[in-house]
């Protein structure tokens, strides 16, 4: 008994210091161009690391749009590409998203809440629901489709997925705030 509490003790402290160097060293995403939505110059920056297959993404976009609204002005969301292997489709949709934000921030987030409210044909149609989604928010679809195929924005989406992997992101979503 006395080592299993010596051991649970141990357990306890290590994760006391763990939580105490995450508040000493935060981890700080690279914002560099990235577009958002809310306030630019918000005080709070959410940075989500999502996979537009999985299901508790999904789930997440409505606080996600409940804290944008609640404390508009004083927050923003910026979102980063990490589709997991488990989801064939999440990448082209990924790709799209940021090709699309080269056009404009509010049409990727368009197609952002269309990838989450339609989830289901995503799914099942993969590039093709991806493109009439891009269609469907105003995208110069020509131009995004070649960008989707594009060094840019593959490696966009490969530095996200990089650095969420560098963070210790096993899943989807997760969540940082920006300082």
């Amino acid at each position: 008994n006395a080592a299993f509490q010596a051991s649970q003790s141990a357990e306890q402290q290590s994760a006391a210091d763990k939580l105490e160097s995450e508040f000493r060293n935060p981890r700080q995403p690279d914002l560099t161009g990235r577009v958002g939505l809310g306030n630019p110059s918000a005080p709070v920056t959410i940075v989500e690391y999502t996979d537009f297959e999985c299901p508790y993404c999904r789930q997440s976009v409505a606080v996600l749009q409940q804290l944008l609204e609640q404390y508009q002005g004083k927050v923003r969301l910026v979102v980063k590409q990490t589709p997991l292997d488990m989801h064939p489709n999440a990448r082209p949709a990924a790709l799209m998203f940021e090709a699309l934000a080269l056009q404009s921030g509010a049409m990727a987030f368009k197609f952002y809440d269309l990838m989450y409210a339609e989830q289901g044909r995503l799914t099942k149609e993969g590039q093709q629901f991806v493109e009439e989604a891009a269609r469907r928010v105003g995208a110069d679809v020509p131009r995004a489709l070649r960008d989707q195929q594009g060094e840019a924005v593959r490696a966009r989406v490969a530095a996200d997925l990089a650095e969420g992997q560098g963070f210790g992101f096993t899943g989807t979503p997760a969540f940082l705030r920006a300082l």
